[in-house]
């Protein structure tokens, strides 16, 4: 046996065995294999370490951190380190710092004792059987000689020698591990008698990857934690002060390991009363939880080097590299050298230690497969300090035997890139490329539609839609597919869109009350952008804007004063369910609506404000679904909860301006109501407006041929169309329609949907792709000219 132990010397009645759960393990199972029953009891140093001086709970934490606004891993530190605190008095003001904590935490009973233990072990022999023993373990043990006797058993290594494979990259590293695996089970070996040890974050999508492409099933370890699943931010999102309220709402979920750890977690809090005191707690709790892994009953494991390990295992020993492998320390504990006690390893012991117990557990194991790498994509690498004295080797793999033809097929791709790129011609590349027909730089961009029952999962059965939404799907379906469904879209806020949400909230706060506008950019600048530093330029700029924004305020409270319609509603959300397939929501939210209700009718004017430079009414486009901003907020505004709407005007207003020359400026623009009598409501000045752009009345009374204006039975038919096409996407949408389809309006130069589009690299569209929109200019779908 690997582990060379001597279970006689070990098995013993009446004792109390210090363990780790590895050698646990392996003691349990020598037991089931003979017929004498022992008296014996398991517990790790650990274990013993909490019952000869402390235990604690959430309870303690959750003191020191309510009394001292310590977060929760600080807090749990002090506690850790109040174990090697054992004097009343000392020269360090650290250690004191502890000592008084430790004395009120036990003042206040949050430290659990047990102090019948030191009786208990009294009637017990106690046996060490631990690979690593520490100064401080040794320290533990003579306090434990003062009760009963102790024997520390000492392991007996074997000492095989093992050779070391170096290899250029990480993924040759992998694929010839995945090489090895398939001959060892080709040549009859259990694949549960095949570990890979000592991997960490950089291989576990490569080996993912690699191992999939060979059919070889490997348990992974779990890279997700509670907080990041569905039950847990439902859970987290929803804590309410009685904690059986919260559970309730998680009841459709029983059933599911997520929830059973989630009432655990929360039964280690049954200490408090309002479990909201305790919400930061909880969300560490979840945010350090692993989501568990289901586990495949014959598959690769990942397994401790260090543990005991059987002569008949082979373990592939990956990642011999410095940083890696042995562990190394730095003085960086939270008692540092200079104040740590003499029963604790300095830094330099800790390493020694270290060390040597690593090169006895490799030594010791008989099939032992040793690989490093040189580089990583993101880094150069260089191998373990252990490697002095061993065999390296460079390996090479047999091309001519292959156990995967998907690997096959991606090397020669490999290959093909290096000969075409850079003329190099690799060994195998002849033997690949003659066994192999691979679609060599052939590249179809076609979208492959996706399972609508997947989709629906994926998007949690539910979809918000917006105007920007229907844009973005109508412009290219595929371009909404990777934002709004995929949310691979990386959002940045840009210093333009702070600029416009300034000019939003100022022009929210001060059409209705007098206010002083430095103090409010003020304020809203510290408390929305508190973490972001500003540069000088854009503190220059922020400065020079007041002006703008001053005058903005000051031109629109002036043009209100022309209007008859008093009511204001500001920065109106509207929701509108279009529950299908999934619950589906449409929301928008109109900057100003103003209004006034009269004659069982209720006079509607809709104002957009607008930051940028350029701002776009054209309808032209419509009935492609493209700039529908204008019809929709009509849809919306029709929607709301107000008698026989008649729309007196839909504009945009843009408000971030050139201060010189402003007799034009912040002029609205859109379209007004033919019926003089309505327009009239809204703008007292429309016959030669002082507030719509273009707006004018001639000799006749009519309009002018500038004037943008349309009846009532045109307003019905824009938000009857924009009902249609909002429709219309949704259905698409929920079909799994998400074709590459940008387009491309008529006269432009560029393909209109990828000038800013973020996903070029990606959908790599093509010329047959674009969908060139023929603009109507006649807006023949209103039935002809917008002008009466």
């Amino acid at each position: 046996m690997g582990d060379n132990m001597n279970y006689n010397d070990i098995l013993d009645d009446n004792t109390l065995i210090i363990c780790e759960s590895n050698i646990k393990n392996k003691i349990l199972s020598h037991l089931n294999k003979i017929d004498n029953i022992y008296n014996i009891k398991f517990m790790s140093i650990n274990d013993i370490i909490k019952k000869l001086f402390f235990d604690y709970d959430k309870e303690a934490i959750y003191y020191l951190m309510n009394k001292y606004n310590f977060d929760y891993e600080v807090s749990k530190t002090y506690i850790e380190n109040m174990y090697f605190i054992t004097d009343d008095n000392y020269e360090s003001d650290k250690l004191n710092e502890l000592l008084k904590l430790k004395s009120e935490l036990l003042n206040n009973n949050l430290l659990i004792l047990d102090p019948l233990f030191k009786d208990y072990i009294k009637s017990k022999n106690i046996k060490v059987v631990m690979k690593k023993i520490s100064k401080y373990h040794n320290y533990i043990f003579d306090i434990l000689r003062n009760y009963t006797n102790i024997d520390i058993y000492n392991f007996k290594y074997n000492n095989y020698e093992h050779k070391v494979y170096e290899f250029d990259n990480i993924d040759n590293e992998i694929e010839y591990v995945a090489y090895n695996i398939c001959d060892l089970i080709k040549k009859g070996i259990d694949i549960n008698k095949i570990k890979i040890s000592n991997i960490d974050d950089d291989y576990i999508t490569s080996i993912k990857r690699i191992f999939n492409s060979f059919n070889i099933p490997i348990n992974m370890p779990s890279n997700s934690f509670l907080i990041g699943t569905k039950i847990g931010q439902d859970f987290i999102n929803n804590i309410k002060s009685d904690i059986n309220e919260t559970i309730n709402i998680l009841e459709k979920y029983n059933g599911s390991p997520i929830y059973d750890l989630i009432i655990d977690i929360c039964n280690k809090y049954s200490f408090i009363d309002d479990y909201t005191k305790v919400k930061n707690l909880i969300r560490y709790d979840l945010s350090n939880t692993l989501v568990p892994n289901t586990k495949y009953e014959n598959a690769i494991e990942i397994i401790d080097y260090n543990d005991i390990i059987d002569d008949d295992t082979y373990v592939f020993l990956m990642n011999f590299n410095i940083k890696s492998i042995p562990k190394v320390y730095k003085d960086e504990d939270f008692l540092s050298d200079v104040i740590k006690p003499e029963f604790l390893d300095t830094t330099l012991e800790k390493n020694k230690l270290e060390k040597n117990i690593t090169i006895k557990s490799i030594d010791n194991i008989k099939n032992l497969i040793i690989t490093f790498k040189n580089i990583t994509p993101t880094s150069e690498c260089y191998p373990s300090i252990l490697i002095e004295n061993k065999l390296v080797e460079k390996p090479k793999i047999n091309i001519n035997k292959s156990y995967s033809s998907l690997n096959d097929k991606l090397k020669l791709s490999s290959y093909l890139d290096k000969y075409n790129k850079y003329g190099y011609k690799d060994n195998n590349l002849n033997i690949l490329n003659y066994n192999y027909d691979i679609p060599y730089m052939k590249y179809d961009n076609k979208y492959n539609k996706v399972n609508k029952d997947n989709l629906y999962d994926f998007v949690d059965s539910k979809l918000l839609f917006s105007y920007t939404s229907v844009e973005k799907y109508n412009e290219c379906a595929f371009k909404y597919y990777l934002s709004d469904i995929l949310k691979i879209d990386i959002y940045e806020e840009n210093f333009s869109a702070l600029i416009g949400t300034l000019f939003h909230y100022i022009l929210q706060i001060g059409i209705n009350k007098d206010i002083n506008i430095d103090e409010e950019i003020d304020k809203f600048l510290k408390e929305k952008y508190k973490d972001k530093v500003f540069t000088k330029k854009e503190l220059f700029f922020i400065d020079n804007i007041k002006e703008n924004i001053s005058f903005a305020l000051s031109t629109i409270k002036n043009q209100m004063k022309l209007s008859k319609l008093k009511k204001l509603k500001l920065e109106e959300a509207i929701y509108i369910s279009k529950d299908k397939n999934l619950k589906i929501t449409f929301k928008g939210v109109i900057d100003k609506i103003m209004y006034e209700e009269e004659n069982n009718q209720t006079i509607m004017a809709i104002i957009d404000y607008k930051t940028g430079n350029f701002v776009d009414i054209d309808l032209g486009y419509m009935t492609y679904g493209i700039g529908l901003q204008l019809p929709i907020y009509l849809y919306l505004s029709s929607n709301m909860n107000l008698k026989n709407i008649r729309f007196a005007g839909i504009y945009l207003q843009k408000v971030m301006t050139d201060l010189n020359n402003k007799d034009e400026k912040l002029k609205l623009e859109g379209y007004s109501n033919s019926d003089q009598s309505i327009i009239e409501k809204f703008d007292i000045t429309y016959k030669d407006s002082e507030v719509i752009k273009s707006l004018k009345t001639i000799k006749d009374g009519s309009f002018s041929a500038n004037s943008k204006i349309l009846d009532d039975n045109k307003f019905n038919s824009l938000i009857s169309l924009a009902n249609d096409k909002i429709n219309e996407t949704i259905d698409n949408v929920l079909d799994a329609n998400f074709d590459i389809n940008p387009i491309k309006k008529e006269n432009s130069q560029s393909v209109t949907a990828c000038e800013f589009c973020n996903f070029k690299d990606i959908c790599f569209r093509k010329n047959k792709d674009i969908r060139n929109l023929k603009k109507d200019k006649n807006l023949s779908f209103l039935g002809g000219d917008i002008c009466d």
